[in-house]
């Protein structure tokens, strides 16, 4: 018998369906992407899964400023590793920390701003999506020369290259 190789890596993430239900009754991003976009494996009818709800405008502000507080306190941390990183002339990790508070600041301008934040690791389009908010954010990373664009592809190839490529380099003035 062949076996056929798995294309899409799977892994599981285990909720009650009274919790599932409970956050889909709030109207959270990462439940309703479940709902909207899950395929169903295995269905006893035993339960069912609740509506997607709007929430009221107090909730929405609510669920905005708590998702902003996470997601700007994870984007301060990572900017201050990479601070921390860059001191040492650390530059790979420095790199890759640098990337993280960037996706992790995208995704707080996303989430409270439209309630999601896709699940893309690509700096180019989390920041193309952030410029729906505001067009400002297309000046995040200045791309109007040669020069500074291979500085955001380096930072861009960084989720990967920074972290197993041993020839990856990037200098401390490109990183500044």
């Amino acid at each position: 018998m062949q076996r056929k190789a798995i294309k899409t890596p799977v892994s599981v993430i285990y909720h009650s369906a009274g919790r599932v239900n409970y956050r889909l009754k709030e109207g959270r991003y990462f439940f309703s992407d479940i709902k909207k976009e899950g395929i169903l494996l295995c269905d006893s009818g035993k339960l069912k899964l609740g509506r997607i709800r709007k929430t009221s405008h107090a909730k929405g502000k609510q669920i905005a400023q708590e998702d902003f507080k996470q997601w700007f306190k994870s984007t301060r941390n990572f900017y201050g590793a990479y601070e921390s990183e860059l001191q040492k002339q650390y530059n790979k990790e420095a790199t890759f920390l640098l990337l993280q508070a960037a996706e992790r600041f995208y995704s707080a301008v996303l989430l409270v701003f439209t309630g999601s934040k896709g699940k893309r690791h690509n700096i180019e389009k989390l920041g193309q999506q952030a410029s729906g908010c505001d067009p400002a954010f297309l000046k995040v990373f200045p791309r109007a020369t040669k020069e500074q664009d291979e500085i955001f592809k380096l930072l861009k190839k960084a989720y990967i290259d920074a972290r197993y490529k041993k020839d990856y380099g990037i200098t401390k003035k490109q990183l500044e």
